[in-house]
């Protein structure tokens, strides 16, 4: 027999109902009611794209790409080619990621997902280590400003690729122009804090401060920690030991004990102590790298000055 016509309008709200108070079996088993039913090919892959945005949704990445696989020839394709792309991305499969997302823009060039795309697309080259390629590509997304919504992530980006390729100069003009357009966004103060670095690393320490100032100005936690440890470099590069140190104290505040930059914070207040001849403060700090740090060079270089102090 026939299903009744209203059946399909009333599993449908069935399936929502059973998704939103989290009984996951019981709205599969409505899911596998509808796809049985006999209802018309859009109103099919529009079930198998609800369940495949609910698995996403969930995280179940590798669970939702059949879905999405299934209804590529839909009036969904394009809505399909950018998940199907996402999803491998998110699970670190870069090349297939490539491959949807090229199709989807070959097939789309006016795509509503047309930043994103390129921006993720970006991310997949740079993880395949074509770095001029992700260059290119971000710089497509940075060309849309405006409404653009992914237009500052693809101008962070490039930032971050001109750092990697020793490019301080181009990364200053990507940076300053974060600061410039998005003085309200959480990324003005990663680029000040770049920028401050840059300074630093040409010895332009009243530049320097002025971008660490901006940064601890922010008050985001995970760039505090950092930002005092970079003062204490600028401090000890013009010999105020004294301010360097405090500097350094009030950086592991803010870290936490097993960071890449506890441990180094560590590790310059150790050297900083043994330049002061306070020898066990400087054992003191070396022993709290090797017994907390994770990273093993770091963990290293802290036994080998412990090892030289124990040997006087």
């Amino acid at each position: 027999s026939q299903p009744h016509p209203f059946w399909g309008p009333t599993l449908l709200l069935l399936y929502w109902t059973h998704l939103e108070s989290n009984e996951r079996e019981e709205a599969n088993r409505v899911f596998q009611r509808l796809l049985k039913l006999n209802t018309s090919e859009d109103e099919k892959s529009f079930v198998q794209w609800l369940a495949a945005q609910t698995l996403f949704a969930e995280g179940k990445v590798l669970d939702a790409l059949p879905y999405y696989f299934s209804i590529v020839n839909s009036k969904f394709r394009e809505k399909a080619l950018f998940q199907i792309g996402k999803g491998y991305f998110i699970e670190n499969q870069f090349r297939e990621a490539l491959t949807n997302f090229d199709l989807l823009l070959l097939q789309f060039p006016n795509s509503r997902f047309l930043d994103e795309a390129l921006l993720i697309k970006g991310e997949c080259l740079l993880h395949l280590g074509d770095t001029p390629r992700a260059s290119e590509t971000y710089s497509k997304v940075s060309a849309h400003s405006g409404e653009n919504p992914w237009y500052l992530m693809a101008l962070t980006q490039t930032g971050i690729l001109h750092l990697s390729q020793q490019a301080g100069e181009k990364a200053e003009e990507v940076f300053n122009r974060v600061l410039k357009e998005f003085p309200d966004d959480p990324l003005f103060y990663y680029s000040a804090f770049q920028l401050g670095v840059l300074a630093e690393k040409r010895k332009d320490f009243q530049g320097a401060s002025h971008f660490y100032s901006l940064v601890l100005r922010g008050g985001l936690p995970e760039l505090l920690g950092p930002t005092y440890f970079r003062i204490g470099e600028v401090f000890m590069l013009q010999e105020k030991e004294e301010k360097a140190l405090v500097s350094f104290e009030r950086a592991l505040e803010y870290l936490s004990e097993n960071s890449l930059w506890f441990g180094i914070t560590q590790l310059e207040i150790g050297n900083l102590q043994r330049r002061r001849g306070k020898v066990e403060e400087a054992k003191h700090s070396y022993r709290i790298v090797q017994n907390q740090s994770n990273d093993e060079e770091i963990r290293k270089a802290a036994k080998q000055l412990l090892d030289r102090l124990e040997m006087r």
